[in-house]
């Protein structure tokens, strides 16, 4: 081994909070989908975070829905138009109900607090950088929850993905720091 091989060789991977592996007895990826619908599951779930983004940012149910025809245009994706105007009807009358989040509104429960999406983030853990984007970080007085939407089944475990989340709040905030998942269901 030369110097230059040591000075070249990587001493860090880039890891997505998604990708860690948890220690649990379900997958984290659904390895019966095919790459196929795997790659419209990923878009169908794209599409719901930026219509969410629009929603919590807007404070105000009563977009039309055009702004589900705008993200769907925007994605080259006007077939799904549909599935964004259920989705924001859903949200907008009471929301998804929820077995582990606590509160199925989640846009009346965001209303009174500051609530910034689409946080990134990085931090470096042993050789691994983290990185990623926090779906929607709620400021209330007493304490900071973060949610991350899921569109896919509620059967897979996403505790460490959550646990690096609450790792970067932490860092940032002097409170309590509290995680879910929000499912939407298309």
């Amino acid at each position: 081994t030369t110097n230059r091989d040591v000075v070249n060789r990587p001493t860090y991977t880039c890891v997505s909070p998604s990708k860690i592996e948890s220690n649990s007895k379900f997958s984290t990826e659904d390895s019966y989908i095919d790459n196929e619908q795997l790659n419209e599951t990923a878009i169908i779930g794209t599409l719901i975070h930026k219509l969410m983004e629009y929603i919590i940012n807007s404070k105000n149910c009563l977009l039309d829905d055009s702004v589900c025809t705008y993200i769907a245009k925007r994605y080259d994706r006007e077939d799904l138009t549909e599935i964004l105007i259920n989705v924001k009807k859903t949200i907008c009358s009471g929301g998804y109900k929820q077995s582990e989040c606590p509160f199925d509104d989640i846009f009346n429960f965001v209303k009174p607090f500051k609530c910034l999406t689409e946080v990134p983030f990085s931090y470096k853990e042993k050789k691994d950088n983290v990185y990623g984007l926090i779906d929607l970080v709620i400021e209330k007085d007493d304490e900071v929850i973060i949610i991350d939407y899921k569109t896919g089944s509620e059967s897979v475990d996403h505790s460490a993905q959550l646990q690096a989340y609450e790792k970067v709040a932490a860092m940032l905030y002097n409170k309590p720091i509290k995680t879910y998942i929000y499912y939407i269901k298309h």
